[in-house]
């Protein structure tokens, strides 16, 4: 197979085409290489992210900025209070959102973190992002209440402690999420 590919490709080079194929098939990373003669005996070969849409971001700048600052108010309102946690997936793509779902991991295809008014946090321990169970969730859902924020812990269907939305005028919930049995 790889040889076949090699000689496929020498073979359009030869004609002076740009050659495109898939090399790397994971679902949130899918690489294609794009290989493009610069002389008779050189060829350039580049690795990109074909998928630059099937992202997440992680930083407080991807939020709309109608809750940047009630999620920077969150983070230093639970620090004082001894709990050390962090944003995280405060944007992500509907190619990523379809991704989860697929996987079980997000009950619902629409998503608002795709219109950046929803993020997720993480507890910082030992260094690295941590969602065991015995971190005072309920305490930090109650400070991001405070805030004005819509916490997942109070989802009708499910818990999802770790999530975090904008509000919508009545402060109620802006989407109603149904798990699907």
């Amino acid at each position: 197979m790889r040889d076949t590919l090699i000689a496929s490709l020498l073979g359009m080079l030869s004609m002076g085409a740009l050659y495109v194929y898939l090399l790397d098939n994971i679902p949130d990373r899918q690489i294609v290489s794009y290989a493009v003669p610069l002389s008779n005996e050189y060829l350039y070969i580049a690795k990109v992210n074909a998928f630059e849409s099937c992202k997440k971001e992680d930083s407080i700048e991807a939020l709309d900025p109608s809750i940047r600052m009630m999620a920077w108010t969150l983070i230093e309102r639970a620090k004082r209070r001894g709990y050390h946690i962090f944003l995280q997936e405060t944007y992500r793509s509907q190619c990523r959102q379809n991704f989860l779902h697929e996987k079980g991991l997000t009950p619902t295809l629409d998503s608002l973190h795709t219109q950046r008014i929803a993020f997720d946090i993480a507890f910082w321990r030992n260094g690295k992002a941590n969602w065991a169970s015995d971190h005072p969730w309920k305490e930090v859902g109650e400070i991001g209440k405070e805030l004005g924020f819509k916490w997942g812990g109070d989802f009708p269907t499910y818990n999802d402690y770790i999530h975090f939305e904008k509000a919508d005028e009545n402060g109620d919930f802006i989407q109603k999420i149904v798990r699907k049995d």
